[in-house]
Parts: structure tokens; sequence; C-alpha cells
């Protein structure tokens, strides 16, 4: 079984956790995000090839499934998925407090997206309250998660490398 169907099940799983994530385990008003912990964790590892279409497939399942306006979630997504994907080649990915950090910009840029390409939110919103409130405990919340989980999915990544390719 290649990379590509390890990480689509891994993103199944992760799409299951994040839809029957119960109000109890809600941290600060938060819920984690753990589809774009994914993404950005693929893009990392893998660049701009991966995190883009893993992006475009987390953001399509989230759209799918949390309806609203569909493809905000998709746009959103593959955007973070590129641009992270660029950084791949520029770090030592043994460093995962890189990963930590990455994802908490990540949070921050994919609510502020959000917030932007949702017209119903545009002119709903103080920003500055929204940020203060969610965005950013749920940047933080994200941000530990990653952490956790990178080094996890790292090693899977290069557990037997000749084995997945």
């Amino acid at each position: 079984m290649g990379r590509f169907f390890v990480y689509l099940l891994l993103m199944m799983l992760t799409l299951i956790i994040q839809l029957v994530i119960p109000p109890s385990l809600v941290f600060l008003g938060v819920k984690p995000d753990l589809l774009l912990i994914l993404v950005v964790i693929i893009a990392l590892i893998r660049g701009r090839k991966y995190g883009s279409g893993f992006g475009f497939i987390a953001g399509s399942l989230q759209d799918l499934f949390l309806g609203g306006f569909f493809g905000v979630f998709t746009v959103i997504k593959t955007f973070i998925g590129i641009v992270v994907g660029l950084i791949e080649g520029n770090f030592f990915k043994e460093q995962y407090i890189i990963a930590t950090l990455l994802i908490f910009a990540a949070t921050i840029v994919n609510e502020t997206l959000l917030i932007l390409l949702s017209e119903n939110l545009l002119f709903t919103v103080n920003y500055w309250v929204v940020l203060c409130n969610l965005i950013l405990p749920e940047a933080v919340l994200n941000g530990l998660i990653g952490l956790i989980v990178y080094p996890i999915i790292y090693r899977i990544d290069n557990s037997e490398g000749s084995y997945y390719e």
C-alpha cells in the first residue's frame, strides 16, 4: 500500500474523529480542526503536491459534511496545503516545533479566510473579538495537538520507506 493510501486512510479516520468529537471534549469553547492539522503535517512531510491534493480532499470532505457555502473549505484547505508544501524543503523535518508553529499560523489563516469567504460572516463578525476568543485558542489547541501528532505521522512516513513506495 503506497503512502497515498496510508494518508488517505489517516484522512478518513481523522474525518470520523472530527465528526464525532463530543461537546464535552471542546476546550475553551473551541473544537480542534483535525483535518487542518493533518493537511499541514502531510504538506510539511511530503511537499506541495501531497499538500494540495490532501488539502483538496480534506476541504471537500469538510464541505460535504459541514454544509454551508460549498467550496469554501476546499479552497482554503487546498491553499494552505500548497503554501505549507512550499516550505517542505526549507527546514529539517525532525524539528517538531516548526510544525507546531506552522499549524498555529495555518489555523489563523484558515479561520480568517473562512470569515472573509463566508459572506454571512464577513459583515456580522467583530474580527478582533473572534480572534481573541475563538481563533487564537483554536490555534493554540491545534498547535499542541500537532506537537503530539506530527512525530507519530513523521515516523509512519519514514518507517520502512521502500515498503510504502
